[in-house]
């Protein structure tokens, strides 16, 4: 008889143990919201670009999964205006970049009814004084889409991507007041296409994207006032090292700076991601914030004007997307607006 109580308070016991530890078990949470705000004017689609003068965003091209697109826009407060259509080849997954009062844009791919892509290599300006749009000297190192490019004081900076055949790892600096392109130093890393990049304390920051079907898991940066680049990426032992994995794995991905971080959001990681991770240049590090709350999906666009950040568009399989969303990235986790 004393055995089986013994036996019972020795169960009695453990099971209040467990209750404690269940109750015990932090609860991971994560930081900021998303907010959905006024759709795109246009119709939805995947694969187009935007630039940023001043406080205003310039968005337009690509494909809406059945047509290429030319019509152009522009925010201003929060209203799209339609401005002067892109009169060169209708395209997407091009590249674009703002430097002084213009905005540039270029490469890309269309594919005709075929199915056969025609890789570009050309590039124009847009002067939004005048709204016009002019062609400028081919772009230096050959036709390819899926690169990256960014504006930086007076130089404009591009480079990776791929042709359908080669994978490219060379960046390249082009000089408004000449029209010229110069080919550059470029990161010690592997080549790619469908990366990222922003700029943050005046330095370039190259993440991501893939070759041949891997995903790569670096961060390069490039300090355009000596042309060096310097590895940023978390060493593997690191106690950061899994969330630096996760967050940056992945390509066709959006990335920007805002309050001095930067976040690198959505994309493809090879499906389909909703997950979003916060970079502090200060300590390199990486950590996971609130998931965005729209549809999963690649090929998005991020800008940031009047003080906000926003995300949207893009496509996931055949579905193409118009909505947009503003990150609060010290907002509560779903808070309303």
């Amino acid at each position: 008889m004393k055995l089986i109580k013994a036996l019972l308070f020795l169960i009695l016991l453990s099971g209040f143990v467990v209750l404690q530890s269940c109750s015990t078990t932090p609860t991971t949470t994560t930081q900021g919201n998303w907010v959905k705000r006024q759709p795109f004017k246009g119709v939805p689609r995947s694969g187009l670009i935007t630039f940023t003068i001043g406080d205003k965003v310039y968005a337009g091209l690509g494909y809406n999964g059945k047509d290429y697109l030319s019509d152009f826009y522009v925010l201003e407060g929060q209203i799209w205006k339609t401005i002067a259509s892109f009169p060169g080849t209708l395209r997407e997954r091009a590249t674009a970049f703002s430097v002084g009062s213009n905005g540039y844009v270029g490469l890309g791919y269309n594919r005709n009814l075929d199915g056969d892509f025609q890789q570009l290599n050309d590039f124009w300006k847009y002067d939004p004084a005048a709204n016009k749009w002019t062609q400028l000297n081919n772009f230096g190192g050959g036709r390819r889409y899926n690169a990256v490019s960014i504006g930086i004081g007076e130089k404009g900076y591009l480079g990776t991507g791929y042709n359908g055949t080669s994978w490219f790892g060379d960046f390249w600096q082009y000089s408004p007041g000449t029209d010229t392109w110069t080919e550059i130093v470029s990161y010690p890393g592997d080549k790619r296409e469908g990366a990222s990049a922003f700029v943050i304390n005046g330095k370039m920051m190259l993440v991501g994207g893939k070759n041949n079907g891997l995903y790569i898991s670096d961060l390069w940066e490039f300090d355009p006032s000596n042309g060096s680049w310097t590895n940023r990426a978390q060493a593997t032992n690191s106690d950061n090292y899994s969330d630096f994995k996760i967050s940056v794995r992945r390509s066709n991905a959006v990335a920007f700076a805002f309050n001095d971080h930067a976040y690198m959001a959505i994309g493809s990681s090879p499906s389909l991601t909703l997950s979003i991770y916060e970079y502090d240049p200060a300590t390199y590090r990486w950590s996971q914030k609130s998931n965005f709350e729209g549809s999963s999906r690649q090929n998005a666009i991020w800008f940031v004007t009047g003080g906000k950040a926003y995300v949207g568009l893009g496509e996931a399989g055949s579905s193409h997307y118009d909505d947009i969303w503003e990150w609060r990235p010290l907002d509560d986790s779903n808070l309303d607006d």
